[in-house]
């Protein structure tokens, strides 16, 4: 007897559940727009996360280690990281170094560099192996 009760309850509790505002047209009604606002959102954060790692990847360049050529002095070359560059091609580069190619001698430079777009011949990517 006391199976009977508890399978009464349990049916009550679910015709309960069923008629809940969320389960009937009610709060549908009442929030329109809520079903495809949250299926936007969660397409934005997944296009968010996938944009992210697609331009981690892209974006690696900033730590870069460049060869820069100056064009009125063949012989002097700055190497550095990329710290920030702008639309104007001009470069901030950190750990940057003096290299005098015919003496084969590197002089450190300050902490961060910044060179102008204007004066550059050409920026590489330095591969010290090759």
């Amino acid at each position: 007897m006391g199976a009977g009760k508890n399978t009464a309850e349990l049916f009550r509790r679910r015709d309960e559940w069923r008629k809940h505002p969320i389960h009937v047209n009610q709060f549908r009604q009442a929030t329109p727009g809520l079903g495809i606002a949250l299926v936007a959102f969660g397409v934005y954060l997944v296009a968010e996360q996938v944009y992210n790692k697609t331009n981690a990847s892209s974006s690696s360049h900033h730590k870069a280690r460049i060869q820069i050529w100056h064009f009125e002095q063949k012989d002097l070359r700055i190497e550095g990281r990329i710290s920030g560059f702008d639309e104007y091609m001009n470069l901030v580069l950190d750990d940057a170094e003096e290299v005098n190619v015919k003496k084969k001698s590197r002089n450190t430079l300050v902490c961060r560099f910044f060179i102008s777009g204007a004066g550059r011949d050409l920026s590489q990517e330095y591969w010290p192996w090759l």
